[in-house]
């Protein structure tokens, strides 16, 4: 189980992309945030989906992560950071004694797609490294999933 967190604008979609491009199942969203609207409503089929297949992404998680942790097998944290904030606070307290990386912003995509690959040991191929890579770059940003 996979759970990439972090305040609003810290990296939490760009994370998320780049997993997808590597092949971890993030859920069945189809928009640029990465974020799937049943997940976001706590609807328990597709939670389970995702606890059986991969991971998620929530910007809200921090409002119930605590009490949800505990029907998480083996969750890994992928905190996302960029400057100071309370919900970034939360999380690190939250993640304290947990399985997590922190991710900041301006980590180059190379280095990022590395962290990720290393943390949660995939086996991406060739074609996936490839597009996780085009996926960011500083100039332009991130750009859509199709």
């Amino acid at each position: 189980m996979i759970i990439v967190a972090g305040a609003p604008f810290t990296g939490t979609s760009l994370v998320a992309g780049t997993l997808k491009l590597l092949g971890v199942y993030m859920g069945e969203a189809d928009n640029e945030r990465h974020e799937c609207d049943t997940f976001m409503h706590m609807q328990s089929g597709y939670i389970q989906a995702c606890i059986r297949e991969g991971g998620f992404k929530s910007p809200i998680a921090h409002l119930w992560i605590e009490k949800a942790h505990h029907y998480f097998k083996a969750p890994k944290y992928i905190l996302c950071r960029r400057g100071e904030c309370e919900i970034q606070d939360f999380w690190l307290k939250f993640l304290k004694d947990k399985n997590h990386i922190q991710v900041p912003f301006d980590t180059p995509q190379k280095e990022r797609i590395q962290l990720l690959v290393d943390f949660l040991q995939l086996t991406p191929t060739q074609e996936q490294l490839d597009a996780a890579l085009e996926f960011y770059n500083k100039e332009r940003g991130y750009h859509a999933i199709h």
